[in-house]
């Protein structure tokens, strides 16, 4: 009689694993790997701080660069609101070509080592750009004073918003350094 199976239950002439065989590999596979995993995983910690003292430096470089120019802003602001009060059009005139010049030198410091604080840098620059070309257009007659005040407004909100990404950043770059 010729039978199908030999005695361990397989077939004859087929060679290969059974399904507990393959079960057996895998879980000892498994077992190897969480043991790698769990012993490797002490490395990991040097690398952020290695990108983190990078970081560091790149942003306080950034910072020197930065500041000067917040302090030109806040005098060109201060001097544009006083020509203004005052009605001296070749004040405003004047404080109107600085704020340009303000917004294309915040353009060219853009580049910090925070996305966040980058966009919103530009942010600011086009909204500075924006108070230069809306009050020279008030002082032609071809605009109004409430589009200027509103990007004066705009401004100060983009100005407050750059100093807290600059504390938040501050904050983190403290605490990784």
């Amino acid at each position: 009689m010729n039978r199908p199976f030999n005695e361990s239950g397989r077939r004859r002439g087929c060679r290969g694993f059974t399904l507990v065989e393959l079960l057996v590999v895998i879980v000892v596979m498994g077992i190897i790997a969480a043991v790698a995993v769990f012993s490797l995983g002490g490395i990991t910690p040097t690398v952020p701080t290695t990108t983190t003292t990078l970081n560091v430096s790149g942003y306080t470089n950034w910072q020197t660069t930065y500041a000067p120019l917040s302090t030109t802003l806040n005098t060109d602001l201060t001097a544009l609101t006083t020509a203004q009060s005052n009605g001296d059009n070749t004040a405003t005139i004047s404080a109107l070509s600085a704020l340009a010049t303000d917004a294309t030198n915040l353009t060219a410091v853009a580049s910090s080592p925070d996305p966040t604080l980058n966009f919103d840098i530009s942010t600011l620059a086009s909204d500075v750009s924006a108070v230069s070309t809306d009050g020279v257009a008030a002082l032609n007659g071809t605009g109004d004073l409430t589009t200027l005040q509103d990007d004066l407004v705009r401004v100060s909100n983009d100005r407050a918003t750059v100093s807290a990404d600059i504390t938040a950043d501050n904050t983190k770059y403290a605490v990784a350094g």
